[in-house]
């Protein structure tokens, strides 16, 4: 698998809200990691349904962030799942072989362990690289997104501990990327993937940030 960086620029916020429809979610897989076992939840602002992670995972513990930091934030990164034990650990998530996917990973640390300190660590899409998740501080959101053609019926997402730190993650969403959704669809190959390098909103008076639902 090839993995490229793309820079991505984005003339108009109505195209790409417009990427995926809120009211139809066929084929969305959106995990909140850390979420207890059989749990589900609506987002109320963007109306995505969220399902606990443990079904897809074998491994790692739950844990809520800190307190502080739980006001005012999304339901989904108010728990997260951390990886203490072995170098690879990974989700294996039954997709649809040969469909076009944008795989987010969303990662906010919330002190959930109380050290106050943020660790580094690599996200690999079945065996290949494709970032490494570096994190100013335990208060940062981050979030990491690659579009992703299966050539298999199952993708494995892994995070890889390199020696800085416990990997975790909060959230895992993926959406299938329809031919009418032309702002992504013709970006890769089968044999390709790509991941996000930056988002630039040139054509935005507010200064606001968005994200894909």
């Amino acid at each position: 698998m090839k993995l490229y960086k793309a820079l991505l620029f984005f003339l108009l916020l109505s195209a790409f809200a417009l990427v995926f429809a809120q009211d139809d979610q066929s084929g969305f897989i959106s995990l909140d990691c850390g979420l207890p076992l059989n749990s589900n939840y609506t987002e109320p602002k963007s109306n995505l349904k969220y399902i606990s992670d443990e079904p897809f995972v074998t491994t790692g513990t739950s844990h809520s962030v800190a307190l502080e930091y739980k006001a005012g934030i999304k339901e989904y990164v108010k728990t997260l799942r951390s990886f203490p034990e072995g170098v690879r650990n990974c989700y294996a998530i039954n997709i649809t072989k040969g469909t076009r996917y944008l795989i987010l990973a969303t990662f906010f640390h919330g002190n959930y362990d109380n050290q106050n300190t943020a660790p580094e660590f690599d996200l690999h899409i079945g065996a290949s690289f494709w970032t490494t998740v570096t994190i100013g501080n335990v208060s940062i959101f981050q979030l990491e997104e690659i579009i992703h053609i299966p050539l298999r019926d199952l993708v494995h997402v892994c995070l890889i501990n390199t020696g800085l730190g416990t990997p975790f993650i909060s959230a895992l969403e993926l959406r299938p990327i329809l031919s009418n959704q032309r702002i992504y669809y013709n970006t890769t190959a089968p044999s390709e993937s790509l991941a996000l390098l930056y988002r630039l909103d040139i054509g935005s008076i507010t200064n606001q940030p968005y994200r894909s639902v």
